[in-house]
């Protein structure tokens, strides 16, 4: 996958799910007026999509790469029926299910009651925690589309947060 790239779309029959072996990918919520948000990003701990393996026909957000990387699509009829062999899979996909529905409730919370630097720190700090060594190759524009701020609302916040 190379940054930018649609993996899934919002709202559309899910085609697989996406085991995520390098790179991030991240889980896009549509907004009314146009723009997306994201409300959870997914890296080589986890699975993409999970929510149409245990049976979701369509996905309410968009997944898209928020990183070059490399990702597994496994179509997800096929998943489903190993799902019916392997209990463990099963097991394994649902508890990553339930972390991710933590993350994306987390998300929720610090969006509605953290300014602009708080909520680029945990950012940053996700991120980092999903990719190998120091470097973080981003844009002003593309953490504005994450954090769901104006590409100015960045660095006005950076500007004038705590030192």
């Amino acid at each position: 996958m190379q940054t930018g790239d649609i993996l899934q779309a919002a709202g559309e029959p899910a085609r697989g799910i996406f085991f995520v072996e390098s790179g991030i990918v991240s889980l896009l919520a549509p907004l009314e007026e146009g723009g997306r948000i994201e409300i959870g990003h997914v890296g080589h701990e986890g699975v993409a999509g999970v929510h149409a393996a245990l049976g979701a026909e369509t996905l309410t957000s968009e997944i898209m790469a928020q990183s070059d990387g490399i990702v597994l699509r496994i179509d997800v009829v096929a998943v489903r029926a190993v799902m019916e062999r392997a209990r463990s899979l099963r097991q394994g996909l649902v508890h990553f299910a339930n972390c991710l529905h933590a993350q994306v409730a987390q998300t929720a919370a610090c969006n509605g009651s953290h300014d602009v630097v708080q909520r680029l720190a945990r950012w940053l700090l996700m991120v980092h925690d999903r990719t190998d060594g120091d470097t973080l190759n981003l844009t002003n524009e593309f953490i504005s589309l994450m954090l769901g701020v104006t590409r100015p609302g960045v660095w006005i916040g950076v500007e004038n947060g705590p030192r």
